[in-house]
């Protein structure tokens, strides 16, 4: 019989649970209590090291629980913690620290990556725009 070892894991860094994201429809002139369920209990974790990938058919909802996630729309349900703190109930300086660690890319090479760039200027952007360390700290970050 083989041994089974034990492995103590670490928290995950980002933690989703049953994440739910409904909108209301629009019928005629008033805003009716229809809803479209864009993203229905998606729950992932995701450990230091990893790299994620949501997948999934067109339409499947997942830029809707990248923006989600993001706080770019608030969820109808469900739960979102980076590095154990709750997402959802972040204020403006934490959610902005927030959206400097976490970021999304879409699946959509043309609109993600600018093809007038190099790489590494794509990669450093974000370290850019929020203030990140200097020139040769994000080139080696």
């Amino acid at each position: 019989m083989p041994s089974v070892t034990s492995v103590t894991k670490h928290e995950p860094l980002l933690e989703v649970q049953h994440l739910t994201k409904y909108f209301a429809v629009k019928s005629g002139s008033s805003w009716r209590k229809q809803q479209v369920k864009a993203v229905e209990d998606v729950s992932f974790a995701i450990y230091e090291g990893e790299t994620y990938g949501l997948v999934g058919e067109s339409g499947s909802g997942k830029s809707t629980t990248g923006r989600t996630i993001m706080r770019l729309t608030d969820p109808s349900a469900g739960k979102a913690f980076f590095q154990n703190q709750d997402v959802f109930s972040l204020r403006s300086k934490e959610l902005q620290h927030f959206r400097r660690e976490v970021q999304m890319i879409f699946q959509d090479p043309n609109s993600s990556l600018d093809p007038k760039k190099r790489i590494g200027y794509s990669v450093a952007e974000p370290m850019i725009i929020h203030g990140q360390g200097t020139k040769a700290e994000r080139k080696e970050r």
